[in-house]
């Protein structure tokens, strides 16, 4: 047992060597379009493999979310039902992990090589794998955090590159009442602070911005809804119901809290 957990310690270290490194894309030899369902090898030096398991329309483009498999098998196998993928063409075999980022479609149809498709069925059975599975406090979490920071410009600077890029019209602003939020107030004390600032509904992407005393919350919703009347709403709470004037909607006066992810729980719009 000791000469495995060495082993463990020993690829741990050479692993999070590489991961240091800063992230470098190449372009694809054969560009495909994304579609869920892809599974897609990034053209980086260390192989990360992203299963594309859904799709949010953002005007001309696309953004996904990406399950994120490796072919380190000793540092990102956690339990029994931890899902491995075997490539024969490739004669590899891969690890899912509890882990997932946000990409936009040019940068998977030009980075990334597609190696194959996965059914509704696997596609489930694998989501419910990384968003339901804790990172545990050892050498496979702390790789998996390793990996989760080599990830990073593609999953925050250049989705925030993006949002910043809509920002072109007036967007439609919204002034809330503290009491809306007296149902989430355990998450103005969570033990867990949390740095995540991007947050997305079943047809909604979200940023938070923070002031000293206040947080806003810049709400984009799919271009084709523009001039339909739609629903927001907070729980129970309804935040706005008419016609959308902008894709962009902004809900301003939020009080600050330590973690915001009860927004794509209790966040709603219906159309």
């Amino acid at each position: 047992m000791k000469e495995i957990s060495e082993l463990l310690e020993r690829e741990l270290k050479t692993s999070l060597r590489l991961l240091k490194k800063k992230l470098r894309l190449n372009k694809c030899l054969v560009p495909k379009p994304p579609e869920i369902g892809d599974l897609r090898r990034l053209e980086a030096w260390s192989p990360i493999y992203l299963l594309l398991v859904e799709e949010f329309p953002l005007h001309e483009e696309k953004l996904f979310k990406c399950l994120v498999f490796t072919e380190d098998i000793e540092l990102g196998t956690l339990k029994g039902d931890t899902p491995f993928l075997l490539l024969e063409k490739e004669k590899t075999i891969l690890v899912g992990l509890p882990l997932w980022i946000y990409s936009m479609d040019a940068l998977l149809q030009d980075y990334s090589t597609w190696i194959g498709s996965f059914t509704l069925e696997k596609i489930e059975e694998f989501t419910h794998f990384a968003e339901k599975t804790p990172i545990p406090e050892t050498p496979q979490g702390e790789y998996i955090k390793a990996v989760a920071k080599f990830l990073s410009p593609i999953n925050t600077s250049s989705l925030f590159e993006y949002l910043e890029s809509l920002e072109k019209e007036a967007p439609q602003i919204l002034r809330l009442e503290e009491r809306v939020f007296e149902p989430y107030r355990e998450y103005q004390f969570s033990l867990a602070a949390s740095s995540k600032r991007i947050f997305k509904g079943e047809n909604w992407l979200a940023l938070v911005e923070e002031s000293e005393s206040k947080a806003r919350l810049i709400l984009y919703l799919p271009q084709d809804y523009l001039g339909k009347k739609i629903k927001i709403t907070l729980g129970e709470k309804v935040l706005f119901e008419g016609e959308l004037e902008s894709d962009q909607i902004i809900l301003e006066d939020i009080p600050l809290f330590v973690d915001y992810s009860f927004l794509e729980e209790a966040l709603s719009v219906q159309i």
